[in-house]
């Protein structure tokens, strides 16, 4: 899956999660690797819009909880990822997965550059996201 995701297959991502939800395989969608990151932070880091979708579909489908707030080991998390990449439809994505599974997103917790998500959203002048 790492190879399909780094090199954004949607289509080869799509069968692999259909495959695990089919033959109700584990994906362990919030372990991370080396770096720090997991599924939905790589998803975001690829700013991909329908990943992020397959995910969340794999999530509910297989009754599981997406952790929105983990972070990397440079202190990012998808809220603050999505942001950086000015993408408003994952933002509304996470914000309304949050809601949905009571879950709290952390909006103030900041990177090891002292980035948060109002700071990105202003140096990307997205007034819809602040």
């Amino acid at each position: 899956m790492e190879y399909a995701i780094n090199s954004n297959q949607f289509e080869v991502i799509k069968s692999l999660i259909n495959y695990t939800i089919e033959n109700n395989i584990d994906l362990k969608m919030n372990d991370k690797n080396d770096d720090g990151d997991y599924l939905l932070l790589k998803f975001n880091n690829k700013n991909n819009t329908e990943m992020v979708k397959l995910l969340i579909e794999y999530a509910n489908e297989m009754e599981k909880v997406l952790k929105t707030n983990i972070k990397n080991e440079q202190g990012n998390y998808p809220l603050l990822k999505t942001i950086e990449n000015n993408n408003s439809e994952i933002v509304k994505l996470l914000i309304d997965y949050a809601n949905e599974n009571d879950i709290i997103l952390r909006i103030n917790d900041k990177n090891e550059n002292k980035d948060y998500p109002l700071l990105k959203a202003s140096e990307n002048n997205n007034t819809e996201m602040i």
